[in-house]
């Protein structure tokens, strides 16, 4: 009978130790517990969806190679959508294997000023040189040509694109070459991450941040400072850029993807990716740490009203932001809505979730 009291004082007293220590193990055995549910719940489905679409594009490409026409080049269009919608959801995962080895800037060169895409592919489609198109040569080569902003313009841009494709000249085989290669370098990429995701997964729910961190309530911290970075990115460039400080200002052909027409679209799949990690119902949303606060309800409204504000904007975004009947004006409220949300986010959920932002986590350099 004492042996059994003395045992229940001691888990008395140990529960009551354990309630006590908010930042210590049971803190750390809290952050790590929802990194390894980002990974699981957010992280994974992501890159899944990525490397997938990667995938069929690698097929769409070789198609294309073989017979360039009209047929062929819709259907790389439409694998090149795909790919662009899952880039959306999958950029918010800032942290981690993604921000390893270039493989953001290598998969979407951008902002990108002083025309350098179009440069380095005039350079690469004038050499011809079929060498540079090896896989692990091509890893190497500039950012700029490696990804969906170079491809973007080899299968988008002008008002015949696939006439650069079929004229029977070197540069037109070069081209369908490099359009292969590209899409065949933004599957490695893809599978490379999913891969190193796969691999820190158990880590992260062991506490071990594979180097990436020191400890796990840092690591939640810099995953949540992904969120932000991307939030400043729609806001201070997606949507900044190309809206300029006025009318006179604008520069619509900043817009991201405009070639392809996804301004808009791009921004709208950014933010259901930000919401669903930060209101979601999966343990591994940031909503799991606001308990009974009335952020989430706050932050849900905000973007909603957000939501309407963009599917108000009727016009692609390089036209609406240079059109003083309407247009603009809805561009800038969006923008207001956007602002709105990066305040909850920015202002109220650190400290909800217990994590404190340094300078450098809202420094984003939108690459």
């Amino acid at each position: 009978m004492k042996l059994t009291r003395r045992h229940s004082l001691l888990s008395v007293i140990a529960t009551a130790l354990w309630q006590l220590l908010p930042h210590g193990a049971r803190a750390a055995d809290k952050y790590a517990a929802f990194n390894a549910a980002f990974a699981t719940d957010i992280a994974m489905p992501s890159l899944k969806a990525f490397a997938a679409a990667t995938e069929a594009q690698v097929k769409a490409a070789t198609t294309f190679k073989a017979k360039p026409d009209g047929a062929s080049l819709d259907g790389l269009h439409k694998a090149f959508g795909d790919v662009s919608d899952a880039w959306m959801r999958a950029q918010l995962l800032r942290f981690g294997p993604l921000s390893q080895e270039q493989r953001m800037d290598r998969v979407e060169y951008w902002p990108e000023r002083r025309s350098i895409t179009d440069k380095q592919l005039a350079g690469l489609v004038g050499a011809a040189d079929t060498a540079k198109l090896a896989p692990d040569v091509f890893a190497r080569a500039s950012v700029a040509v490696q990804g969906l902003g170079a491809l973007e313009r080899l299968i988008h841009d002008g008002d015949n694109p696939l006439q650069r494709f079929t004229d029977g000249s070197p540069a037109a085989t070069y081209r369908l070459a490099l359009v292969a290669a590209i899409a065949d370098n933004l599957h490695r990429i893809a599978h490379e991450a999913l891969a190193d995701w796969q691999a820190l997964e158990p880590k992260l729910a062991k506490g071990d941040q594979a180097g990436l961190a020191a400890t796990p309530m840092e690591a939640t911290g810099q995953i949540y400072a992904g969120l932000l970075t991307t939030m400043q990115i729609v806001g201070d460039q997606k949507i900044g850029l190309p809206l300029g400080k006025s009318i006179d200002l604008a520069k619509p052909k900043m817009a991201e993807q405009r070639r392809a027409g996804r301004s808009l679209q791009n921004i709208a799949l950014n933010l259901k990716a930000v919401r669903h990690a930060v209101t979601g119902k999966d343990a591994g949303s940031f909503a799991s740490f606001l308990g009974a606060t009335d952020i989430e309800p706050r932050l849900s409204a905000a973007f909603d009203e957000c939501d309407i504000a963009l599917a108000d904007i009727k016009q692609p975004l390089p036209d609406a932001v240079v059109d003083d009947k309407g247009g603009r004006r809805k561009v800038e409220m969006f923008y207001v809505k956007l602002n709105l949300v990066r305040d909850i986010l920015t202002q109220e959920m650190p400290g909800a979730i217990g994590i404190t932002l340094g300078f450098n986590d809202l420094d984003g350099d939108g690459s």
